[in-house]
């Protein structure tokens, strides 16, 4: 019986060991995990870091182009109202213009029949001269 209990106790040693061994492995995989982990969220925090200021980064610049487009909204507004006014202008030029050009055809076709008046009256006291002296050197 003492010589069962030995082989009891020896086999309940070498278990132990063997328990143990294996605590030991698992330890140092706990501890792997652990540094692992530990790692893991140290780069999360410097990720997150990061793209905290990304972030704070892209709403300064969408912040700034908001303001340049309401800058740029301005001077398209004041462009649209001078284009307007311009075009305003322009066409209220080519409507003088228009009717200057046709008051000045009016005037030039007065002139004309005026001078085509002037010259039939020329003509006709031209023909009468003639006639005049036609009669005249028939009477001498």
């Amino acid at each position: 019986e003492l010589g069962d209990a030995h082989e009891q106790l020896r086999k309940r040693k070498e278990e132990l060991e063997q328990a143990n061994k294996c605590v030991g492995i698992t330890r140092k995989q706990c501890d792997d995990m652990k540094s692992r982990l530990t790692k893991l969220a140290e780069n999360a925090k410097e990720e997150e870091a990061f793209f905290s200021a990304e972030l704070i980064k892209s709403q300064d610049t969408a912040a700034k182009l908001t303001r340049r487009n309401a800058e740029v909204e301005k001077i398209l507004r004041s462009m649209r109202r001078t284009l307007a006014s311009s075009e305003e202008r322009a066409t209220s030029a080519r409507e003088k213009l228009s009717s200057e050009r046709t008051a000045m055809r009016a005037g030039r076709r007065r002139e004309e029949e005026e001078r085509t008046k002037l010259l039939n009256q020329l003509d006709s006291l031209v023909a009468s001269l003639d006639d005049a002296i036609s009669s005249k050197q028939t009477l001498e």
